[in-house]
């Protein structure tokens, strides 16, 4: 587990001033670096339950919600993925008002707005597996998701940004050249894709509708 303080920590022994506009490359780094990928430490997951009748739920309460993987849907210990469709779909199945019964499809409008096709016919366990949205790191004490072994890659980034903003051409080439091998180094040992959007999750089988 990794703090701010230890991001701080590794930017200054690298020779940096750490003053606000290093602390705010650092938060950049980090954004930066989350935003890559789907990385297995930014996979989370909520449960909800439905409600007969109700269609649509918020999805907003999830801790750092910010895009779905998967929706599975328990009905009495029996698990069943939801297959996902574009919005439009979903609206296209809803406008025959179709009978209540156990949910198959999902949709997600805007960002964080869960609808179900057909709408649910009794109260079921909705299993919602997401990827986090985190949070920026507020204070020293502020935990990273970005494992220790990786800071460096973080650090490396906010180099760029810092030599980016000094205009030091040759700087921000070493810097890019760092981050990219640290870059590399990570999603081997993590084995993953590039990120993708909700509308690319094809039937909540994520791996196997993107491309790699």
């Amino acid at each position: 587990m990794s703090t701010f303080l230890d991001a701080k920590t590794a930017l200054g022994v690298k020779g940096y001033v750490i003053d606000a506009s290093a602390e705010e490359a650092l938060r950049a780094g980090y954004r930066r670096v989350l935003s890559e990928r789907r990385w297995p430490f930014l996979a989370s997951s909520g449960t909800l339950s439905t409600v007969a009748g109700q269609r649509s739920y918020d999805l907003s309460g999830l801790s750092e919600f910010g895009e779905i993987d998967a929706v599975t849907l328990d009905n009495r210990g029996n698990a069943s993925r939801l297959v996902y469709v574009a919005p439009a779909q979903e609206r296209v199945f809803n406008a025959d008002d179709p009978v209540a019964d156990f949910p198959q499809l999902w949709t997600l409008y805007g960002l964080a707005t869960l609808r179900l096709w057909p709408v649910p016919d009794q109260t079921y366990t909705l299993n919602v597996d997401y990827v986090r949205d985190a949070a920026d790191p507020a204070t020293d004490a502020s935990v990273l998701l970005i494992p220790h072994r990786f800071i460096d890659t973080m650090v490396w980034a906010a180099i760029e940004e810092l030599s980016y903003r000094q205009r030091d051409g040759g700087a921000v080439q070493q810097a890019t050249m760092q981050y990219e091998r640290q870059l590399s180094t990570m999603i081997r040992a993590f084995g993953v894709r590039q990120r993708a959007g909700s509308t690319q999750v094809g039937s909540s089988d994520f791996w196997e509708q993107t491309a790699l």
